[in-house]
């Protein structure tokens, strides 16, 4: 193998593949990325054998086509060391010459291609387009709120599913919960997710550490993302990158059953910016093992208040637009700190039935994301 490829470009692809690298054990085939070099493409791989993620380096002068497999994370460590613009690469069995510039590196810790895990590309009819933009909003309004609890297998991964919206237009909806809290988003798609794939994803779930694999790559990518499911697998396409990953077994709980029994009968407008104001500094008051907050709801202002055993206690308000009868009610302060950190409007809209029931955020002009607090004991 030898090629000749922009520098920047290969530590730009290289520098994705991280992620997944830095999650192999020491001395394992994974902790190496693949190098193929053929016609005038670089194609890299990285994978820990549930997330798989593949780049194609176009417009590469490749002298002689070849494949070898390379430490993932010193070969990107070398690259952004060197000034040149373009940088040689130079297989000879399996030590790899790299030239960049001036400088010049002989590497020894290579592998045979042949040891590295085959790859596949899924084959399927049934795929969707979605907005690189519209995906990312799809993972920071849900991915938060999955379990970290292994033993609850329904609940640690986030359920997709083609569904139909309060307007009667189709759109791709992902769901979490963690037992104490749900988020729901959801988004306009291209495409169709026929019967075979929707049965399959509902039994099956997303990987909470996929998704934050995902969520990175959106930032690096194009505009549109093509998805793709298998049978225990689904695949994500963009600008010559594919991700791939494991799906999770597992049968995501019956969350419009909460939604039917919810008795929402107060509601506050409440500006987010403000309120994550105040919550900086009842972060800098409470006891971390201790979260519990209470929200004091009236007809100007919204009161919030903490306590610390060891230290003391904390009060504020902060003026609201609110319908409905006065009320009282404690929340995790961590749980409504990620929903404000998911939005992304000035304002939220905070829907509440007693001070035992559950709370309801949402923007206060638009469906697509919908968030459900279990409240706390009031102190």
């Amino acid at each position: 193998m030898e090629l000749f490829i922009n520098t920047k470009e290969l530590s730009n692809e290289l520098n994705k593949m991280q992620g997944i690298v830095s999650r192999a054990s020491q001395g394992t085939i994974y902790t190496h990325v693949r190098f193929e070099a053929k016609g005038s493409t670089l194609t890299i791989t990285a994978t820990d054998n549930k997330m798989t993620l593949i780049s194609h380096c176009e417009n590469v002068r490749v002298v002689e086509e070849g494949s070898l497999c390379i430490k993932g994370k010193k070969i990107l460590q070398i690259i952004k060391t060197v000034d040149g613009e373009n940088t040689h690469l130079k297989a000879s069995g399996v030590k790899l010459q790299l030239h960049s510039g001036s400088a010049k590196f002989d590497i020894l810790e290579c592998r045979d291609a042949w040891e590295f895990p085959q790859t596949r590309q899924l084959d399927s009819a049934a795929k969707i387009k979605v907005t690189s933009t519209a995906l990312k909003r799809l993972i920071d309004e849900t991915v938060f709120a999955i379990s970290d609890e292994l033993e609850r297998a329904s609940l640690i991964g986030a359920n997709l599913e083609q569904c139909t919206n309060e307007e009667g237009y189709p759109v791709l909806r992902m769901v979490t919960t963690d037992g104490n809290r749900l988020s729901i988003s959801e988004t306009s798609f291209e495409g169709e997710l026929n019967d075979e794939i929707t049965n399959i994803l509902n039994n099956m779930l997303i990987p909470k550490s996929a998704l934050l694999e995902l969520r990175k790559l959106c930032d690096s990518s194009g505009e549109e993302w093509i998805i793709n499911f298998g049978v225990q697998e689904a695949e994500f396409q963009c600008d010559g990158t594919a991700f791939q990953f494991l799906l999770i077994e597992g049968h995501f709980p019956d969350y419009n059953r909460i939604l039917s029994t919810l008795n929402l009968t107060n509601s506050a407008i409440v500006n987010r910016k403000q309120l994550q104001s105040i919550f900086k500094r009842v972060f800098a008051m409470v006891n971390r093992r201790d979260l519990s907050v209470s929200f004091g709801f009236s007809e100007d202002f919204l009161e919030i208040s903490a306590e610390n055993a060891d230290f003391g206690t904390f009060k504020e308000q902060m003026g609201i637009s609110f319908e409905g009868e006065e009320l009282t009610i404690a929340f995790n302060l961590q749980y409504i700190q990620d929903v404000l950190n998911a939005l992304r409007e000035d304002f939220l809209r905070m829907e509440l039935g007693g001070n035992i029931s559950p709370c309801l955020v949402k923007n206060p002009e638009s469906e697509d994301a919908k968030f459900i607090v279990m409240p706390m004991r009031i102190r």
